[in-house]
């Protein structure tokens, strides 16, 4: 069935209620349900509208009689059965509550004949009964009473001359005699065998029960027959309520929101002056079968006792075989501001000419001059048309709703009475606040590693100052009086800080850089010439931000937070939200800034005595005051001792650079000698003996480094031994550590 008719049908057949004290009318037409403030239908008091696809109904009313009825569709039934509650506000109670059982339609209707299940007219019954006992009224005073024998048709000619069909049934009545009755002198047909009678009732009953949408009636039997008042409640399926919200936002950092729920009425109840809640969170709803029958499969063990007679035995010849044959048988403001008429002044006699003083108004003529003079009286000028600015949108609107925790829930509940009619939607009021709102350009810079001219979101950050927890949905932005855009709002707590993005602004641009790196922290442990320590991981970004606008700009740079990491120095003003820092930073007109961020997070690592880190780290430790002073005096002597290993180190390094330098000229000599070796010219002579002269100074000057890079290479291997034979002496254990 389309969702079309189903909303036709809705209206008609959803959960009416209604008391029954005798189901016949009283004499006089008087209807059964007596006189006075008594309603058939136990009008709807309130409805709590849930985001998991149900709604809480309660139904409050003056019943009459000992039985109340519930007409429901059937696709309530289950959610009806596990949830109705029955209270009676007088001084009885409810017995019990009782509807029908799921018959299994088609199940049931195979059983019955055809003719009955499919059609059901005189004809087919006249078919359907052969052999019933039945009186077949054909006259005001005439009938027959009899068995149905059969029914049979004839052809006919009418006076027309034309051939046509006519049905005719035999009865065969108690004296034996046939009776032939022309069905079309039938007037009325009444069944003489109660069995017969019943079962007809029940198919009519199963074929009512076909269509989903026709109700089934659910009565609830009360103590006693008194009037009282009764509280019905109930879940049934519904659909969710949905918010949207405003924000203005004004001159200033500051703006006034409003939250609005709309809420569709599909219940088949009007909803008059009700108590509304809606309800944000998600509760756990089921759909669970209560309504058909359920049958436990049981196994058939018949034939563990089944006996078996025994056959005679088969004639046969003396020569034949005995013959043997075994058989098995084995499923969810703007101020107007007029000025006053002069009380007196008559339009006709004293407006002014187009471009005198006091033009738009009143003003008096000075009979000297000819002009229409200062001291004058300007008539109410013409209002400028109204706009929606910040103080008329605040002054307009009041919220009246209160807000609970319910459990894992939170609940709106509004203060004043709503009506929605049937098959109507409704737009209700639920937050009215004034807070801080800005708008910003903000950066997303998660979406790529780095950036060449990223460009940001323009983007309102708003603080929910509503008193409420908010659920997400469609926000629409106004600048005072000016459209400005529409975003979506997260879901945002109390207190909470929401960036709700717009537009893309091209006229800001963003550049970024990043570096990882590593800082000494501190020391865990020293033992056995190993030292294990904590160092700092750290994610260097550099930002570059343009403006290239004719006004300061307020940027938000986002940046998600990584887990185990944090900001080192935390910026001024930065805002955590949503999983993410939001950074603020000022960009000045036509300029552009550099803005530096650390992250930084600890990371274990064990250095050996040669890591460049170690001498960082034994040199923090030391500053601590907290450090006993043998061991302090140990790591100084270390710290000395590494210092001098660097130290020669370092000139070791130089004077072997010098020396490769020094022999790489030698070489050059050397190769040049052998060039000009042959050569008898003076000049080649004189060139030769500067060579020599070089060469030799080289070979001195190489002797020299060579003596001491041997003589430094000892003392940094007698340095190295030491401060390693002093590196393993110290054991250090970290007490704020220690387990």
């Amino acid at each position: 069935m389309s969702w079309r008719v189903w909303l036709g049908l809705i209206a008609i057949v959803l959960l009416t209620s209604g008391c029954i004290k005798d189901r016949e009318k009283k004499e006089g037409g008087e209807s059964y349900l007596g006189e006075g403030a008594i309603s058939d239908e136990l009008p709807v008091s309130r409805v709590a509208l849930y985001q998991n696809g149900v709604g809480y109904f309660e139904r409050v009313g003056t019943v009459e009689g000992d039985e109340i009825v519930l007409r429901i569709r059937p696709d309530q039934i289950n959610d009806i059965l596990k949830s109705l509650t029955v209270i009676d506000l007088g001084e009885g109670r409810p017995v019990s509550i009782s509807l029908p059982v799921d018959k299994r339609a088609v199940d049931e209707l195979a059983s019955l004949p055809t003719q009955i299940r499919d059609d059901g007219g005189l004809i087919a019954l006249l078919s359907a009964f052969r052999g019933a006992r039945v009186t077949l009224q054909t006259g005001a005073e005439s009938s027959v009473e009899g068995r149905i024998v059969g029914l049979e048709t004839i052809n006919v000619i009418d006076e027309h001359g034309n051939s046509a069909t006519d049905w005719r049934t035999m009865i065969k009545q108690d004296d034996g005699q046939l009776q032939v009755v022309q069905v079309a002198d039938i007037t009325s047909m009444k069944m003489n065998d109660r069995t017969l009678e019943v079962g007809l009732e029940k198919s009519l009953d199963i074929s009512l029960n076909e269509g989903t949408w026709k109700p089934i009636e659910l009565k609830i039997r009360m103590s006693d027959s008194a009037t009282r008042q009764v509280l019905l409640s109930y879940i049934v399926a519904m659909p969710i309520w949905k918010p949207a919200y405003r924000l203005v936002l004004g001159e200033k950092e500051e703006g006034i929101f409003q939250g609005w729920a709309v809420v569709d009425n599909v219940s088949g109840s009007d909803w008059n002056d009700v108590k509304m809640a809606l309800v944000a969170g998600t509760p756990m709803s089921f759909v669970y079968d209560l309504y058909s029958p359920q049958f436990v499969t049981r196994p058939d063990l018949t034939s563990r006792n089944q006996r078996v007679a025994i056959a005679p035995p088969k004639a046969e010849s003396a020569y034949a075989m005995a013959e043997k044959k075994v058989e098995e048988e084995s499923r969810k403001d703007t101020k107007s501001k007029s000025r006053a008429r002069k009380p007196d002044a008559k339009p006709s006699d004293t407006a002014a000419p187009s471009g005198a003083a006091g033009y738009g108004g009143w003003a008096e003529l000075d009979e000297e001059t000819g002009d229409y003079g200062g001291d004058s009286w300007d008539a109410p000028a013409a209002e400028p048309a109204p706009t929606m600015d910040l103080d008329a949108f605040e002054s307009n609107f009041v919220a009246a709703t209160e807000g609970t925790e319910v459990s894992a829930l939170f609940q709106y509940d509004l203060s004043n009475p709503v009506t929605v009619p049937d098959r109507s939607s409704a737009l209700v009021n639920l937050v009215h606040a004034k807070g801080e709102a800005r708008e910003v350009v903000l950066f997303r810079t998660e979406i790529y590693y780095n950036y060449d001219a990223m460009q940001p979101y323009r983007a309102v950050e708003f603080k929910n100052a509503s008193g409420y927890n908010l659920e997400p949905g469609p926000i629409t932005l106004y600048n005072e009086s000016t459209f400005i855009g529409e975003g979506l709002l997260p879901r945002t707590a109390e207190g909470a800080i929401a960036y709700v993005t717009f537009a893309i602004d091209t006229e800001v641009t963003l550049k970024s850089s990043t570096l990882e790196e590593e800082e000494a922290a501190k020391i865990m442990k020293i033992h056995g010439g190993n030292l294990e320590s904590e160092l700092k991981s750290v994610t260097s970004l550099s930002y570059e931000l343009k403006n290239n606008r004719a006004e300061e700009v307020l940027a938000v740079i986002r940046r998600p937070i990584r887990a185990g990491w944090t900001l080192d120095p935390m910026p001024a003003d930065v805002k955590q939200a949503a999983g993410a820092y939001y950074i603020p930073v000022t960009l000045k007109a036509n300029e552009t800034t550099t803005f530096k961020l650390r992250e930084v997070t600890p990371v274990r690592r064990t250095l050996s005595l040669d890591s460049n880190l170690t001498l960082e780290l034994l040199k923090l430790q030391v500053s601590e005051n907290a450090l006993d002073p043998a061991l302090k005096a140990q790591i100084e002597t270390v710290i000395e001792k590494r210092a001098e290993l660097n130290s020669i180190q370092e000139e070791l390094n130089d004077l072997r650079q010098q020396k490769y330098e020094l022999s790489d000229e030698a070489s050059r000599i050397s190769n040049s000698l052998a060039d000009i070796k042959d050569i008898k010219e003076n000049s080649a002579k004189a060139l030769r003996d500067q060579l020599v002269k070089r060469a030799s100074e080289l070979e001195t000057e190489i002797g020299k480094r060579s003596t001491r890079i041997a003589e430094l290479s000892l003392q940094e291997s007698d340095t190295e031994r030491t401060l390693r034979a002093l590196f393993r002496s110290i054991t250090f254990e970290r007490k704020d550590e220690q387990k």
